[in-house]
């Protein structure tokens, strides 16, 4: 087995390994990172590979392109956790100035009685 071959299905099970991490019901966004990480450091490798001459034998090509075909199943899903993300964040950011805006409006006297002083 060639060096590409090795690699190529190296991204395949990497590939598979992120498809289970992301159809799992609790799966962390970071997990995903790593192995996106791990499988784009592979890729650098097969590049290299190829510009120094190498070819992709059939079974190699037959991996990567299996691997590609799961990616694309897999990006929506990630788009979408991504998205549910954004919009927790929104709502914890607004609640957060919310807060911070009554909290400073608490201007109490010693006697007290409070200056409303949000306008």
């Amino acid at each position: 087995m060639s060096e590409l071959q090795t690699l190529a299905s190296t991204i395949l099970h990497i590939t598979r390994e992120l498809e289970k991490s992301i159809l799992r019901e609790e799966s962390e966004p970071e997990t995903w990172n790593e192995l996106l990480e791990k499988r784009q450091q592979v890729m650098d490798q097969i590049d290299l590979l190829l510009e120094k001459g190498g070819n992709l034998e059939a079974s190699a090509l037959q991996n990567l392109q299996e691997a590609f075909a799961v990616d694309q199943k897999l990006y929506p899903l990630m788009n979408k956790e991504r998205n549910s993300i954004e919009e927790k964040m929104k709502e914890l950011n607004q609640i957060k100035v919310a807060s911070n805006r009554y909290n400073n409006l608490s201007n109490l006297s010693g006697y007290g009685a409070f200056f409303d002083t949000k306008n």
